[in-house]
C-alpha cells in the first residue's frame, strides 16, 4: 500500500443481497444492492504512532521507530503528561539525526516537556519532513546541560534539508540559555541549507533565554540559511539578553508573506519587531503597537494593529493560503476555523456593541460606552470568561460585558478556551476602559432544564423593570421576550 501514499481513495459500502432487512438511521428500508460511496479520503502510509508510549519511543528512536529515515503517521490526539525523556536520549544526540517524515495528520499533541528531536537533518533528495500537527501547552527548559543550551518544541538543532509545514504551536513556555524558538532553537554552523518553514503559526506563551549570547524568536531562534514563508506569530512574549525578535531571532535566507504581533523585550545587541537579519524579505510586517520596541526592526514594515487586521494585508498575501475577517489578524486557511486560532487572531475591534453606544473604532481602542459582547467566534462551547475586577467590568457566562465602574477605570477581560475534544487549553486577554457607566443587575439566575418541552425560569434582582432576551440555537441573534418580569 505504500505505493498509494498521497493518492485519494474512497470507501464503498454495498448492502448485502440476502434476506435480512437493512434500515438507515431513520429506520427506512434500504434496498438490496444499494451502494454508498464516501467522500474522498487521502491515503497515508507509514509506521503508526497510536499512543503516548509510541510517541515517546519514536522520539527516542526505539523499536519499530529506530531508523533515521522512518516514516510515521500519528493516528490519534496525544496527551504527553507523564511521558518525557531526557534531551540526551533524543534523536540526533544518542542516535542519528531524524531524516524521515513525521505526519501528524492534523492531530493534537498536548503537554510536551521535551523537544521532539535533538537534531533534524535530511538530504537534498530526501529531506526530513515534519508536518500537519497542532501542539499545545508545551513547557520546555534547557538549562545549558544539553548541547549549547538552545531549545525549541520541534527540535533543538537544525542541519540541512528540513521541511516544516502546517504546524500550529499554541501557548508554549520555552526557556534556554542560548537560541530559542517555537520550532527550533539553533541551526548548525554554515547549515540550514534547504531548511523551509511554511504555513506555520504560533500563538501565546513565551520564548525566552535567560543567559548567554543566544537569539530568541517567536517562531525560530536561528534558522541561519533557512527560508520562511506564509507564517506568523501572535501574542507571545519574546525576550533574551542578546537578541530578541518577534518572529525570527537572527539570520535566515528569505522571508515571504510573514508577520508577527508579539511583545519583545531585552536584546542588548538587537531588539526587533520581526527578525534579526533575514537576508531578503517580501511582504514582511510586525505590529508596532504591540511589540514595545522603539527602533525600527532590521527587516519588515512596522504597522499598527489597525493596519494589520481585516483585509489590509490581502493585496500582499493573497487568498489562496490566508483568511481575513474584520477585527482579526490574518489566519492561515488550514487553521482558520480552529477556536484557538480565532482566539488569538481576534482583536478588540472584533467585539460587538449590543446597545449601539460604542463604535468599532472605540472598541478597537479599548473604550466602551455601553454593553458589548465578545466576538461571535468566541461564543462557542469551550469558551469561558473572567474579569480582573468585577466592580469595574462585569462579564457574564455568555460573554456579555458591562461597564459598571467609574469613568476611566480599567479592567482586563480574560477569554479561555478548553478543548474538550482534542485536549489542551489557550487564553487571551483584552484591556478595556470604562467611558460610560451602565447599571448592572445585582443577581441573575436560570433554573430548569433545556430539554424540549420543559420550562426554564429566569430570575433577576436589582432593577425596577426587566427585558429578557432569548437566542435561537445556532444563532447569535437575540429576540426580546415580551411581558418580562423579575421572574419570567
Amino acid at each position: 500500500m505504500s505505493a498509494q501514499d498521497g493518492r485519494n481513495i474512497y470507501v464503498k459500502l454495498i448492502v448485502p443481497g440476502n434476506s435480512n432487512l437493512y434500515v438507515d438511521e431513520s429506520l427506512k428500508t434500504i434496498a438490496s444492492g444499494k451502494n454508498y460511496k464516501s467522500g474522498i479520503i487521502p491515503f497515508k502510509s507509514g509506521v503508526p504512532i497510536s499512543s503516548e508510549s509510541d510517541f515517546l519511543s519514536f522520539m527516542k528512536a526505539e523499536g519499530i521507530y529506530s531508523a533515521a529515515n522512518v516514516k510515521c503517521v500519528i493516528t490519534k490526539n496525544l496527551n504527553m503528561t507523564g511521558y518525557q525523556t531526557s534531551m540526551s536520549t533524543l534523536r540526533g544526540s544518542a542516535v542519528s539525526a531524524f531524516a524521515g517524515e513525521l505526519d501528524g495528520d492534523f492531530h493534537t499533541v498536548n503537554y510536551l516537556s521535551n523537544p521532539l528531536f535533538y537534531l533534524c537533518s535530511g538530504s537534498s533528495s530526501s529531506p526530513a519532513v515534519i508536518k500537519n500537527m497542532i501542539i499545545k501547552n508545551a513547557k520546555i527548559t534547557n538549562d545549558g546541560t544539553y548541547g549549547n543550551g538552545s531549545t525549541g518544541i520541534i527540535t533543538i538543532n537544525i542541519g540541512n534539508y528540513v521541511e516544516v509545514k502546517k504546524l500550529f504551536l499554541v501557548q508554549a513556555d520555552l526557556m534556554s540559555k542560548f537560541d530559542t524558538g517555537f520550532i527550533n532553537g539553533w541551526t548548525l554552523s554554515d547549515q540550514g541549507i534547504g531548511y523551509l518553514i511554511d504555513e506555520c503559526g504560533s500563538v501565546g506563551g513565551s520564548s525566552k533565554a535567560n543567559a548567554g549570547a543566544g537569539s530568541v524568536g517567536g517562531l525560530s531562534g536561528n534558522p541561519r540559511n533557512g527560508n520562511i514563508s506564509n507564517s506568523y506569530s501572535i501574542g507571545t512574549v519574546v525576550s533574551g539578553p542578546t537578541r530578541a525578535s518577534g518572529l525570527i531571532g537572527i539570520s535566515g535566507s528569505t522571508g515571504v508573506n510573514i508577520y508577527a504581533a508579539n511583545k519583545v523585550t531585552g536584546g542588548n545587541f538587537g531588539s526587533n519587531g520581526l527578525d534579526g537579519g533575514i537576508a531578503s524579505v517580501t511582504n514582511a510586517f510586525y505590529d508596532s503597537t504591540i511589540t514595545g520596541i522603539t527602533g525600527k526592526s532590521v527587516n519588515g514594515d512596522g504597522l499598527s494593529t489597525k493596519e494589520l487586521i481585516g483585509n489590509n494585508l490581502m493585496p500582499k498575501f493573497g487568498t489562496s493560503l490566508w483568511n481575513y475577517k474584520e477585527g482579526y489578524y490574518p489566519r492561515l486557511n488550514w487553521i482558520a476555523g480552529n477556536p484557538v486560532a480565532d482566539l488569538y487572531a481576534a482583536t478588540r475591534g472584533g467585539f460587538i456593541s449590543i446597545d449601539g453606544n460604542t463604535t468599532t473604532d472605540q472598541l478597537f481602542n479599548g473604550e466602551f460606552y455601553g454593553t458589548i459582547k465578545v466576538p461571535a467566534d468566541l461564543q462557542k462551547n469551550g469558551f469561558s470568561y473572567s474579569s480582573s475586577n468585577d466592580s469595574v467590568v462585569k462579564i457574564t457566562q455568555g460573554g456579555t460585558i458591562v461597564p459598571v465602574g467609574a469613568v476611566n477605570s480599567r479592567a482586563t477581560i480574560t477569554i479561555r478556551y478548553d478543548d474538550a475534544e482534542n485536549g489542551g487549553y489557550a487564553s487571551n486577554t483584552y484591556d478595556f476602559t470604562v467611558k460610560q457607566t451602565v447599571k448592572a443587575l445585582a443577581s441573575v439566575s436560570v433554573s430548569g432544564t433545556t430539554n424540549p418541552g420543559q420550562k426554564l425560569t429566569a430570575t433577576a434582582s436589582g432593577a425596577s423593570t426587566y427585558q429578557w432576551y432569548k437566542r435561537k440555537s445556532g444563532s447569535t441573534q437575540r429576540v426580546a421576550v415580551p411581558g418580562a418580569t423579575s421572574s419570567t
